[in-house]
C-alpha cells in the first residue's frame, strides 16, 4: 500500500512540474528582431496579475489600445556605435535609447547606453557601465529570481541649459562649470506564477514574471573652485523640466516558450509629484499579433445591434452555421456575469446589468466562434 501512495505522490509531482513553463534561449532576441506591442493606459479592469502560485487562470478581454511600442534588434559592428563599444556585437533600441549589448547562447547583457537629445536638451552622450547589466536571461522557471544594478553619467557644459547662471552659488569667488545627471537603475526579476492566460477566447500556456524597475536621478552642479570642481545637488533647482526623476515601475510580464515577446504586460507605475504626493497609473501592453487576430475576431460574420444599447440587443449572422446556441456576458474586469444558454437571436437581455461595457463571446455547440463588444447605456 505504501508503494501505492508513493507512486501516486510522485506522479501528481511529475504532473505538476510538467506543467510549468521554462523560458529557454529560444525566446532571446537575436539581430534583425523587431518586437511589437500595442499600448494601452489608464487600465481598471481586472487585478488578477497580480497573483502568485502554480497552475492559475487569467482571463482578459477589455482593453483600450493606442499607439505601437516596438524594440528593435540590431548589428552593432555596423552603427556608427561600433568603436565606441567595441566588445558589443548588438544594439537594443528601446525607448529612444540605444542600447549595446552582448548576445551570448543564454543572456543578452546591456554594457552600456548611447543617448540623444537627452529630456529635450541638446546634449548627445554615452555611458560605459563598470559591470555589464542583464537584459535577459535564460533558462527561466517558475521562482526564478535575479537583481541587478547600474548607475550612469551624464556631463555637459552648464551653457547648454539656459538659466543656469541663476542657480545660487554658495561659494564666494567659485564659478558655474558643468552639470551632470546621474541616474542609478535598480532590477529585480522573479517568476512568481505560472498557468493560463486566456486573451478573447485564447488560450496560451504562460510564464508570469514580476519586473521590478527602480530609478533615482539626481541633477549635480559643478562649481569651478580653486582649480578644483566641488559638486552640489540642484535637483530641487532645475529638476522640473526633467519629469519625474525618482519612480518604481512593476511590471508583470506573462511569457510563452514559443516567442521572443511578452503576450501580455501590466505596468504599474509609482512615482511623486511636485507636492510629494505618490501617484500610482496602470498601463501597459499586449503582443501586436494578439491584437491583429482580436481584430480579426471582433471583424467576424457575427454582428451585434443596436450599440450602444438601453438592454435588448438582436444577433446578426449570415451564415446559420455560426448562429450562436450559447452567449456568455463578461464585465470590463473580464468577470463572467451572465451566460444566456437557450439564445433568442432577436431577444439577448442585458436588462439585469448595469450602465458599462461588456464582451459577449458567442459558442456553438462548445466551440468559440468569436466575440463582440457592446455599450450598455439604460
Amino acid at each position: 500500500m505504501k508503494q501505492v501512495i508513493f507512486l501516486f505522490i510522485l506522479i501528481i509531482s511529475c504532473i505538476a512540474l510538467n506543467g510549468q513553463i521554462t523560458i529557454d534561449k529560444t525566446t532571446l532576441p537575436d539581430i534583425g528582431d523587431e518586437l511589437e506591442y500595442r499600448l494601452f493606459f489608464n487600465y481598471q479592469g481586472n487585478s488578477s496579475f497580480k497573483d502568485k502560485g502554480e497552475n492559475l487562470i487569467w482571463t482578459y478581454d477589455s482593453f483600450s489600445f493606442g499607439a505601437n511600442d516596438t524594440e528593435r534588434f540590431e548589428d552593432i559592428k555596423k552603427t556608427e556605435l561600433a568603436d565606441s563599444f567595441p566588445t558589443a556585437n548588438i544594439l537594443i533600441n528601446i525607448n529612444g535609447f540605444d542600447a549595446a549589448a552582448i548576445r551570448s547562447e543564454n543572456n543578452i547583457e546591456v554594457i552600456g547606453l548611447s543617448i540623444g537629445n537627452f529630456s529635450g536638451f541638446d546634449v548627445d552622450a554615452s555611458a560605459d557601465f563598470m559591470e555589464p547589466f542583464t537584459y535577459r536571461t535564460t533558462p527561466f522557471t517558475y521562482k526564478d529570481k535575479y537583481n541587478d544594478a547600474f548607475e550612469f553619467r551624464l556631463q555637459f557644459d552648464s551653457d547648454l541649459i539656459p538659466g543656469l547662471d541663476t542657480i545660487p552659488i554658495p561659494l564666494p569667488g567659485a564659478t558655474l562649470d558643468s552639470i551632470r545627471i546621474v541616474t542609478k537603475v535598480l532590477r529585480s526579476e522573479e517568476a512568481t506564477a505560472w498557468g493560463k492566460l486566456n486573451l478573447f477566447g485564447q488560450d496560451f500556456e504562460v510564464l508570469k514574471v514580476e519586473q521590478l524597475d527602480s530609478t533615482a536621478t539626481k541633477i549635480e552642479a559643478g562649481l569651478a573652485f580653486f582649480g578644483q570642481v566641488l559638486w552640489i545637488d540642484v535637483t530641487t533647482i532645475i529638476g522640473g523640466g526633467l519629469g519625474d526623476l525618482n519612480n518604481n515601475v512593476l511590471t508583470y510580464k506573462f511569457m510563452t516558450n514559443g516567442s521572443k515577446k511578452s503576450v501580455l504586460e501590466f505596468r504599474e507605475t509609482s512615482s511623486m509629484d511636485t507636492t510629494g504626493m505618490t501617484i500610482n497609473t496602470t498601463s501597459g501592453r499586449m503582443s501586436s499579433d494578439v491584437v491583429t487576430a482580436v481584430n480579426n475576431v471582433f471583424q467576424n460574420e457575427i454582428k451585434v445591434f443596436p450599440n450602444p444599447t438601453n438592454g435588448i440587443v438582436k444577433i446578426k449572422s449570415i451564415d446559420i452555421v455560426t448562429i450562436p446556441d450559447c452567449i456568455k456576458v463578461y464585465n470590463s474586469n473580464g468577470l463572467l456575469v451572465k451566460n444566456i444558454s437557450e439564445v433568442n437571436i432577436n431577444n439577448v437581455s442585458l436588462f439585469d446589468q448595469s450602465n458599462g461595457i461588456y464582451i459577449l463571446k458567442f459558442y456553438k455547440e462548445n466551440e468559440y466562434l468569436g466575440a463582440s463588444a457592446i455599450s450598455l447605456i439604460k
